[in-house]
C-alpha cells in the first residue's frame, strides 16, 4: 500500500510535470504565433515581388514607347527644320520676284514717261 508520503511524492511529481507541460504549451503557442506572423510577412513579400514585377512590365513598357515618342518627336523636329528651310527659300524666291515685277513696272512707267 502507498503512504502518504509516496502519495505526495508522487502529487508534487505529477504537479511539475503538470508545470512543464504548461510550459511547453505555452511555448508551442508562442511558436505558433510567430509562425502565423512568419506567413503573414512572407505573403506580403510574395505580393510586393509580384507588384515590383509588374512594375517592371509597365516600366519596360514606358521606356519602349518613350523612346518611340522620342524617335518621332527627332523626325518631326527634322520635318519642321526642313520647312522652315523652304519656307525661308520661298519667301526669298517671293521677295526676288517682287523686286523683278518692281523692276518691271518701274521700266514700263519710264518708258511711258519718255513715250509721253
Amino acid at each position: 500500500m502507498i503512504n502518504n508520503n509516496e502519495l505526495q511524492k508522487y502529487k508534487e511529481i505529477i504537479d511539475d510535470l503538470n508545470r512543464k507541460l504548461t510550459s511547453c504549451m505555452s511555448t508551442i503557442d508562442a511558436k505558433n504565433v510567430e509562425l502565423l506572423n512568419l506567413q503573414t510577412a512572407l505573403g506580403s513579400y510574395y505580393a510586393e515581388l509580384e507588384a515590383k514585377e509588374h512594375l517592371e512590365g509597365d516600366l519596360a513598357h514606358t521606356r519602349e514607347e518613350s523612346a518611340k515618342l522620342a524617335e518621332l518627336l527627332k523626325d518631326a523636329h527634322q520635318k519642321a527644320e526642313i520647312s522652315q528651310k523652304e519656307k525661308e527659300d520661298i519667301l526669298e524666291k517671293l521677295s526676288q520676284s517682287e523686286r523683278i515685277l518692281a523692276e518691271g513696272r518701274n521700266r514700263v512707267n519710264k518708258l511711258e514717261e519718255d513715250n509721253a
